[in-house]
């Protein structure tokens, strides 16, 4: 395949409770995608996500789809970061589709977005979180060669997350278009990477997820906030960092605080 061919990479997860814990019962996936086994890494397993390719190229179309059945808890992250390539006179898209049932809880937490010059992306994730389900979304971009911090054309981020009933419970788009001066002083703050971390759980107090949240952000060190949804279902922070791994390090902690919200011992939570 030469760059700019095109994928439509599909992935399709089923987990749900089983003998004592979450075990992947369903999955499907058509190049370049794919899926590793489950992993047991402490109370919430680990599902690793991967891409036989190097990266996103042209043309490429990826859907991801992520069911969580009722009273099972994943954690599900990448291999690694997903590289953009640079698109000439084209781009690429990824639709991520996750259902959260009832009493279930989910972290989602993919490595990187590393944008390379040129490169045109949009990706829409669309979150169900039934009754008494929880469900933790960490998006991360930062730039790949030095140089290029600010070299894309543009990335497109949307996340949308409803109840059971189809009731709107949060949304929120983000274009970043570095031609129209991301890299100027008083826009990015002298930053190069941004990090956004949702945490979508009707019924908890929200007021306190935002607290946890704000202190991740503080103790990572990195400039950032955190606010309430409308309506109080869900809470979203937003960060700037010089380095991705210090962004990481605040999403793995404010994914923390919400174990603790769920009653789930933290133990090893890794991706973002």
């Amino acid at each position: 395949m030469t760059a700019g061919d095109g994928r439509r990479g599909v992935l399709r997860l089923g987990l749900r409770r089983g003998g004592g814990t979450t075990v992947l019962a369903d999955s499907y996936c058509e190049a370049p995608l794919h899926v590793q086994r489950v992993l047991g890494y402490g109370p919430v397993p680990h599902v690793c996500m991967a891409s036989s390719s190097g990266g996103i190229l042209r043309g490429d179309e990826h859907r991801v789809e992520i069911r969580v059945g009722g009273g099972a808890a994943a954690h599900v992250t990448t291999q690694g970061a997903t590289r953009l390539y640079g698109m000439e006179g084209g781009s690429a898209s990824q639709e991520v589709m996750v259902e959260v049932g009832e009493g279930a809880y989910l972290e989602l937490m993919p490595d990187a977005l590393i944008p390379y010059a040129g490169s045109r992306f949009s990706q829409r994730t669309g979150i169900t979180v039934r009754e008494g389900g929880a469900a933790v979304y960490s998006e991360v971009v930062t730039p790949g060669r030095t140089g290029e911090e600010f070299g894309y054309d543009e990335c497109r981020l949307e996340t949308e997350a409803r109840d059971g009933a189809g009731g709107l419970l949060l949304l929120d788009r983000s274009r970043m278009a570095p031609a129209r001066g991301m890299g100027r002083a008083g826009v990015m703050g002298g930053a190069a990477s941004v990090a956004t971390v949702y945490v979508v759980a009707p019924g908890w107090d929200a007021r306190a997820v935002r607290d946890a949240a704000s202190a991740a952000i503080a103790g990572a060190g990195v400039l950032g906030g955190a606010t309430v949804s409308r309506g109080g279902a869900g809470v979203v922070a937003r960060m700037l960092g010089a380095r991705a791994d210090a962004l990481a390090r605040a999403a793995r902690e404010i994914a923390g605080a919400a174990r603790d919200m769920a009653g789930i011992p933290r133990g090893e939570i890794r991706g973002a």
